[in-house]
């Protein structure tokens, strides 16, 4: 396992050439350390490491993320590195070549002198470049840890105003990777409600899963905190523990104490204060557990590690996300526009004033005896013109579709385009206007659809023809049975109601409820038209909802054809038309590539040579194994 880490940090150093972002694209483990300033993160790192090598001051002092990894040293490793020095620690810097610092001043000075230099040329306060560091020492265990700058509340007055936010968003990076350890370093005697690393870790591992807790300074805990408790997790949630540790204090440093001797009194303070938990803490224990974890997180990543390099270049691809005709068939007809069809009320808007009116003007003089073949007609008519309005909006929405069809197709499909900007845009616009103006059209064509159901009402369709018989069939019943005895009716169905009686309750109920002139009222409905009425809407329902049915399946394939299948037989041949018309090329070099290209070329070239490194890398893993 402490080959394979190794083979990690080599990966590492691959990736070094590339930016932040890109480097996120192979999340490799690390851990990182997060905290306040003045919180004790160089302290706790230069503890781990057994040397003064972080550049130390007032205000910002760590201003860009710092790499560090530590390389066990023995034998083996001087043989496959080829050193010939003979130190027992010494440095690497990644932008120094192979130049070896053995004196540990030299390297704070060159981590200072690195910094200036980057946020000087980029005129920045703090810059996301990482420097790498790999420290080779005897006394070390094999650890990959990112020291990044202190979290802040205020800026200081040379700073900007931003620099809180600034941080935070650098730090996120980092943390955000699944695959790492999140050190979260806080002053052991601050209250809890401040500990800004353990709040910034909650944003990206709100369940503590890849956190450990760092108490730094536990030898200034007020007597009377219950320190054991705060140890035990009982107040600070993470699954990966807490740690105390002792750091040095600024008098010690003044005055050269050395971490070796700051180890034994960390040792001795633990024994005596805690001799039950001083096993637990400590620098010693915190290096040990640092490198089980790691250890860990490394395991489980190195099954996927081969398959995220050679994958890379294979793009984000959200295969549960329908597009295309598959969005338009699934979601779109069988979802979204059946959704919309059939929630059409078959009697909206159609009240009881209206289907009497319908019926007494298509009766002229004479009182009808059933329902009016003309008002049916009239009345199923403007109920099926309602059915435009979905359909118009199932036009819309496969436009939308289709649309973004255009541009994801050139994102996805014409990455040369793309280094052309104009052809680019002018293709977006054209076949955009194409399928626009197709929609417009198929628009009418989803109308004539309705409209040809409302030309021509066929009530001799079986289904219809047989739902009619069956309601005049019940309703000369009703009559015929309202023509006997009152008493045999109601012997023959005590305590019920027939239909025509249910009719003669409900008007001498409303009857009852109104006044001297609405009794007399001529507008007013008979039992017969009620009767009539309640017929009428049974046989519109039923029509409507056969005419349903038919526009339901009619109307996606006249869109399929009106729309989709001319759009992609049609749209090639007029891109062609229309790409390299005058109007289309006038004034500039359609031809022209974008400024931006090289950039991202020089880009892709060091992704390629990461890569390729990398590769070689995880050749190398079962022969280092």
């Amino acid at each position: 396992m402490e080959a394979l880490i190794r083979v990690v940090n080599r990966i590492q150093d691959a990736f070094s050439g590339i930016g932040i972002d890109e480097m996120k694209a192979i999340d490799l483990p690390q851990i990182v350390v997060v905290g306040a300033q003045s919180a004790g993160k160089s302290s706790v790192l230069e503890s781990i490491v057994g040397q003064d090598f972080l550049p130390r001051g007032g205000g910002m002092v760590t201003r860009r993320p710092l790499v560090l990894q530590l390389i066990h040293l023995d034998d083996k490793t001087r043989k496959r590195y080829g050193f010939q020095t003979t130190d027992k620690q010494f440095g690497r810097f990644s932008h120094t070549g192979d130049k070896i610092y053995s004196n540990f001043d030299e390297i704070r000075d060159e981590i200072k002198n690195e910094t200036d230099r980057s946020t000087e040329s980029k005129k920045v306060t703090i810059d996301s470049d990482p420097i790498r560091l790999t420290i080779f020492s005897e006394i070390v265990t094999d650890l990959t840890l990112v020291d990044l700058p202190g979290l802040i509340k205020v800026p200081l007055p040379d700073q900007p105003v931003d620099i809180e936010d600034q941080i935070k968003t650098l730090v996120l990076n980092f943390i955000e990777n699944s695959n790492s350890v999140i050190l979260a370093v806080t002053p052991a005697y601050e209250d809890m409600a401040n500990m800004e690393a353990l709040k910034l870790a909650r944003q990206v591992d709100p369940d503590g899963q890849r956190t450990i807790a760092v108490f730094t300074k536990f030898d200034r805990v007020e007597d009377g905190v219950n320190a054991r408790e705060m140890l035990s997790g009982g107040i600070i949630k993470v699954k990966l523990g807490i740690i105390a540790v002792i750091n040095r204090a600024p008098s010690e440093v003044t005055n050269n104490k050395t971490i070796a001797d700051a180890r034994k009194d960390e040792q001795d303070f633990f024994a005596n204060k805690y001799p039950d938990i001083a096993d637990q803490h400590g620098t010693k224990v915190l290096s040990q557990r640092l490198n089980k974890l790691i250890n860990g997180f490394v395991q489980a990543y190195s099954a996927t590690l081969s398959g995220n390099v050679e994958d890379f270049d294979i793009g984000d691809n959200d295969d549960d996300e329908f597009m295309g005709g598959a969005r338009i068939s699934q979601h779109i007809f069988q979802n979204a526009f059946a959704q919309s069809l059939f929630s059409v009320d078959a009697l909206g808007d159609l009240d009881v004033k209206t289907i009497v009116a319908a019926i007494r003007s298509a009766s002229g003089l004479i009182p009808p005896l059933s329902v009016p073949a003309k008002a049916f007609q009239r009345l199923v008519k403007r109920q099926i013109k309602r059915m435009i309005s979905p359909c118009i909006d199932c036009v819309g929405l496969v436009n939308d579709e289709l649309q973004r069809c255009v541009r994801s197709c050139n994102d996805n499909i014409m990455d040369e385009l793309m280094k052309y900007p104009q052809v680019y845009e002018n293709m977006v616009n054209i076949a955009s206007e194409f399928v626009r103006k197709t929609a417009e059209s198929t628009e009418e064509d989803v109308k004539f659809v309705v409209n040809i159901q409302v030309a021509y009402i066929d009530c001799t369709h079986p289904a219809f023809s047989q739902e009619k018989e069956a309601l005049l069939q019940k309703h000369s019943s009703a009559k015929s049975e309202n023509t006997g005895d009152g008493s045999q009716k109601q012997a023959a169905s005590p305590g019920k109601l027939n239909f025509r009686e249910a009719i003669k309750a409900r008007l001498n109920q409303e009857s009852q409820s109104c006044g001297p002139d609405e009794k007399n009222d001529p507008e007013k409905p008979s039992v017969r038209e009620l009767e009539n009425v309640e017929m009428m809407k049974c046989l519109v329902s039923k029509y409507f909802s056969l005419v349903q049915e038919v526009v339901y399946d009619t109307v996606p394939k006249a869109i399929v054809h009106s729309l989709v299948a001319h759009t992609r037989e049609k749209l090639n041949q007029h891109l062609l038309a229309e790409l390299y018309t005058p109007a289309m090329t006038k004034g500039f070099d359609i031809l022209e590539e974008a400024k931006e290209i090289t950039e991202k070329r020089t880009k892709s070239l060091a992704m390629s040579r990461a890569l390729k490194e990398a590769t070689k890398c995880l050749d190398g893993v079962c022969h280092n194994i």
